[in-house]
């Protein structure tokens, strides 16, 4: 099986668990309201559908690359010549991956810091925020790999 096709799969299965963490926040944010309703709030429930909301965005960001679903602007792209659009393209790509992986280092060790000193939200129930910042890195880290994919495809089309 080659590397695209096991990012793919990852990629798949990310999205796939994004769409089911909207289904769990849907759920909590409910829960929260319908508690609150009836004078009995049940304390977190907000901050864990953020945590669910940030794993939900981050774990679809790379399927989002993969079927080149982010926003662009075509409309002045297909202005330009085919030479110049395909290398501002390529260009794009080289941004966006070196902007990625920079993220991916401060998010790292922001995680890492946060991880040991047992960071918590601040609250009447403090939660752990490390594992929400590990997502974001394991989002990051595979839509690095699909912009790389995407990026070698492109410069393929482009050389032909």
């Amino acid at each position: 099986m080659s590397l695209k096709k096991v990012i793919e799969t990852i990629n798949h299965f990310l999205a796939e668990i994004s769409g089911w963490l909207l289904i769990i926040i849907m759920f909590l944010l409910t829960t929260d309201f319908v508690s609150r309703s009836f004078s009995k709030p049940i304390q977190g429930l907000s901050s864990l559908s953020v945590f669910a909301l940030v794993a939900a965005v981050y774990f679809g960001i790379p399927h989002c690359e993969e079927v080149k679903g982010h926003i662009k602007v075509e409309i002045l792209l297909s202005k330009l010549p085919s030479k110049l659009r395909r290398f501002l393209t390529l260009l794009s790509y080289w941004v966006a991956i070196g902007i990625i992986f920079i993220c991916i280092w401060a998010i790292s060790s922001n995680a890492i810091d946060s991880f040991i000193s047992k960071e918590k939200v601040a609250g009447t129930l403090p939660l752990i925020i490390y594992p929400a910042k590990f997502t974001i890195i394991i989002g990051c880290v595979f839509y690095f790999f699909q912009l790389f994919i995407n990026m070698i495809e492109e410069y393929k089309r482009s050389s032909n």
